[in-house]
């Protein structure tokens, strides 16, 4: 989205290219939500499944907003592609840039979002593998239950979210 709106809960975005790119600053809000990606014969998991920036380049001309969001309990995961950082946040000094991460799961190989000025990050889980229950590429089968011994079980904050993506508590 460019400049936009956005408030998810419960929410899953997965396989779907670009996965999650907000540009051009905003105000979003994302809680309890997974983002990721995996290679497959159709799609080839090349960029970030979150990319978050306060501005745009246009002609090569940098249109800054700001950009205020929010990512808690969250989990960013890709495999089988050529991305490193599965989230990126861009700051362009022309706009306000208010990024926070609280309590999540993130594949970070080379650059931490937290070293960008304006982003914070709290109860981060670095680079371990969410283990979702199943993901069979071959097969297009996609299952992201967690598994029982998944590192996130348990490290959410409490967020008012009741029920999971099936209805259950």
């Amino acid at each position: 989205t460019n400049n936009s709106s956005i408030s998810a809960t419960n929410c899953l975005i997965s396989n779907c290219g670009k996965n999650l790119a907000l540009v051009k600053g905003g105000d979003y809000q994302f809680v309890h939500c997974t983002i990721a990606s995996y290679s497959n014969d159709y799609i080839l998991h090349k960029d970030p499944v979150l990319l978050a920036s306060n501005y745009i380049n246009v002609n090569n001309v940098p249109q800054a907003a700001p950009l205020n969001a929010l990512f808690r309990n969250c989990i960013f995961w890709g495999e089988g592609g050529l991305v490193d950082d599965e989230v990126v946040i861009a700051g362009d000094p022309g706009a306000t840039l208010t990024v926070s991460f609280d309590y999540g799961l993130w594949k970070i190989q080379k650059t931490d979002p937290s070293s960008v000025a304006g982003v914070t990050a709290n109860q981060i889980i670095n680079n371990q593998p969410p283990l979702f229950d199943s993901i069979n590429t071959s097969k297009r089968y996609y299952d992201f239950h967690l598994q029982m011994n998944s590192p996130a079980i348990d490290k959410g904050i409490n967020a008012g979210v009741s029920i999971d993506l099936d209805g259950k508590p």
